[in-house]
This record gives structure tokens, C-alpha cells and sequence, in this order.
């Protein structure tokens, strides 16, 4: 987190950048939790995004950003 909002408070961010931004915390976080295996014939599979942001409790970084901002 510390690294990706690093001088947030000059960004004007358009919807387009909030979507990127998004995405790629959906990847980096996907990517630390794994994939999961399948309980019936033990396969792996990929997480899908609801599942990796019920793992994490955190805030989504445009929320950070913004709350940041007001502040």
C-alpha cells in the first residue's frame, strides 16, 4: 500500500486510473493469497476477485486515497 499511493495527494485521478488502480490491487492481492484447490478433486483454481476481498479485510485503495485526501 505504502508504495502504490507514494504522493497521492497531487494525483487527479479520471475513472480510467481508478479502474487501473483497482485491477491492479485485485492482481497483487490475488497473487499473495493463491490459488485455492477444490475440496472435491483437489485441482486448483484461481481465486475470483469477491473471494480475495472477503479474505482481506482492508479498505480498496481508492478509498484509502480519497479518505486520505479529505483529511
Amino acid at each position: 500500500m505504502p508504495v502504490v499511493s507514494c504522493g497521492y495527494e497531487t494525483w487527479s485521478l479520471t475513472i480510467k486510473e481508478e479502474h487501473r488502480m483497482l485491477v491492479f490491487e485485485d492482481r497483487v492481492m490475488g497473487n499473495i493469497y493463491g490459488p485455492k484447490r477444490e475440496e472435491v478433486n483437489g485441482d486448483l483454481r484461481k481465486l475470483h476477485n469477491e473471494e480475495v476481498n472477503d479474505l482481506c479485510s482492508s479498505q480498496n485503495i481508492i478509498h484509502v486515497v480519497k479518505s486520505s485526501r479529505m483529511r
